[in-house]
């Protein structure tokens, strides 16, 4: 619980005011059973103790802990569910008094909040969200997901964080959750804040973001991008997700050059436009200077593991087939033991045991990018190319950009190449657009 007031007495005056006014209206006065669960909640709070479902259970049920089941008895979940909805309605409709109920998700505790903490407190969440959405990682993305929901509570319309979830659901479907779950909440939150906030450029951004990379609708993207750079500029540059886009329909050298212009305008330079610009120097072939930009990267952000095999492929590419076991083992370095270094490692040892068989999951996720630069390096072009297709299938963001690579430029001898462009309906390299 979150609160700023002089005493408790004082919070508990405010908090029984504001406790009376939902009772008293029609989204609570009919229910009993929601009535008597947010009394209970409002005085656990009250009493700053933490509620678990097992309490309430033997409290509204009259259940022993011995005599709850969770897993066979959904009634407290329910209930609990039912009252979330029933104060996020009440709270859309009616502006807070001085404090405000909150009951955040997969809790069962109620949080309350004075009117001057609320504002702080979801401007710190969106802090932190912005902050942990700019990582490759995905246990940092989900929590970046859950804080943008958590300031969509409080904010229901509010364009960044419509916009920066949005973002995050995208970086997860590319990062290692599997990517169908991962598009469909990009897609929510994309067009739920072109919806509710069209003057707010990351909101524009993220519905940009979802009418390409996931429903393949090219030319609503570049409408939306044009109006999100209309609003916000190299904000708009320095985006991963319009970045991919660019590279999805091909314009690798004028991305280059608005990457390039927004380099010198950020004091300090944002994090997705400093790991994406090496990528974008090494999809226009300018191998030397993206290694440059690659050990950049890696200085400013250590724990950045994506610049490695980006290395790894850029050193198969050039023939340099002895560093590319060592960029490897710097890319599992620097992921500490998280999910990334695991499939690092399988590519090295695919790589090791040229008659191995990948040991991951092949359902178009991260795993799938593994897959597809460790055949490749293994001269199975195929077995690449099928890979690659499983990713576009899964409309697993990161394959944009895998498909206009160097390395997957090898495929176009292949008769399946052609196909996969028409699968998300582009046009073959030189086709234009």
């Amino acid at each position: 619980m979150r609160i700023s007031t002089d005493s408790p007495s004082e919070l508990t005056v405010l908090a029984g005011r504001e406790l009376e006014r939902l009772l008293a209206d029609k989204l609570f006065r009919r229910s009993e059973s929601l009535q008597r669960l947010l009394r209970l909640l409002v005085e656990r709070a009250l009493a700053g103790e933490r509620v678990t479902e097992v309490f309430l259970a033997e409290r509204l049920l009259g259940l022993s802990p011995q005599e709850f089941h969770p897993y066979t008895n959904s009634h407290v979940r329910v209930n609990v569910s039912l009252l979330r909805k029933r104060l996020g309605q009440f709270y859309q409709r009616d502006v807070p008094g001085e404090v405000k109920f909150l009951l955040p998700r997969g809790e069962f505790s109620l949080r309350i909040e004075a009117a001057g903490q609320r504002e702080k407190e979801w401007k710190r969440l969106l802090s932190q969200a912005r902050l942990l959405g700019d990582s490759r990682y995905i246990e940092e993305l989900a929590e970046a997901a859950r804080l943008y929901e958590r300031v969509l509570e409080e904010k229901p319309d509010f364009g960044p964080a419509l916009g920066g979830l949005a973002g995050v659901h995208l970086s997860m479907a590319g990062n290692g959750a599997p990517p169908g779950p991962s598009v469909e909440m990009a897609r929510a939150a994309g067009r739920r804040g072109l919806a509710l906030a069209l003057e707010s450029w990351e909101a524009v951004c993220g519905a940009a973001a979802v009418a390409g990379l996931c429903d393949h609708d090219w030319e609503e993207a570049l409408r939306l991008y044009d109006r999100a750079l209309g609003l916000a500029g190299n904000l708009v540059v320095a985006d991963p997700w319009f970045q991919a886009s660019m590279l999805a329909l091909g314009r690798t050298e004028e991305l280059l050059r608005q990457m390039e212009g927004a380099l010198g305008e950020f004091a300090m330079t944002p994090r997705g436009l400093q790991q994406n610009y090496g990528i974008c120097l090494h999809l226009a072939g300018r191998f030397g200077e993206a290694e440059v930009e690659f050990q950049r990267t890696t200085v400013l952000f250590p724990d950045d593991f994506s610049v490695w095999i980006w290395l790894a492929m850029q050193h198969w590419l050039s023939g340099e087939r002895e560093r590319v076991s060592e960029a490897l083992e710097k890319g599992i370095h620097a992921t500490r033991g998280r999910m990334p270094g695991q499939l690092l490692a399988e590519v090295g040892r695919i790589l090791r045991e040229p008659d191995g068989e990948w040991a991951g999951p092949q359902d178009g996720s991260a795993a799938d990018f593994g897959v597809m630069v460790a055949e490749m390096m293994r001269d199975r072009p195929e077995e690449a190319l099928a890979a690659l297709g499983r990713m576009l299938r899964a409309r697993n963001p990161v394959a944009f950009v895998l498909l206009r690579s160097p390395l997957a430029s090898r495929l176009a001898v292949l008769s399946g190449y052609g196909r996969l462009f028409g699968l998300v309906k582009l046009r073959e390299p030189g086709g234009g657009r």
